[in-house]
């Protein structure tokens, strides 16, 4: 009597991919503990040092990264439009009018 080999195999593949599948969905999850207080949530999210603070420190510490994101932009903006001035040249008339000054000439 001949035995073959591969239905036997054919069989333990299925069977070791059956196994894995399984165990995978029996496998428990870690608990997480979630937090119950606001200053644990706050801990969380934040910096511990901010949740330290009082109210009207927090304000003036996030008015500080607030200002220095705005000079920042203002500065990359300023970079990026910085050569594109004009000179503008008005000349006042005796009738206090201002004209447009020529070419070339100045006040």
């Amino acid at each position: 009597m001949k035995i073959k080999a591969g239905p036997i195999v054919l069989f333990f593949i299925i069977y070791i991919w059956a196994y894995s599948i399984f165990n995978a969905v029996n496998a428990d999850e870690p608990k997480v503990q979630m937090p119950n207080t606001d200053q644990e949530m706050c801990q969380l999210f934040l910096k511990s040092e901010i949740c330290a603070m009082t109210q009207t420190e927090q304000e003036t510490y996030f008015l500080g990264i607030f200002k220095a994101l705005i000079d920042a932009q203002i500065q990359e903006n300023l970079k990026e439009h910085e050569g594109e001035g004009h000179d503008i040249c008005l000349r006042q008339l005796d009738n206090g009018m201002f004209i447009k000054c020529n070419e070339g000439e100045s006040i």
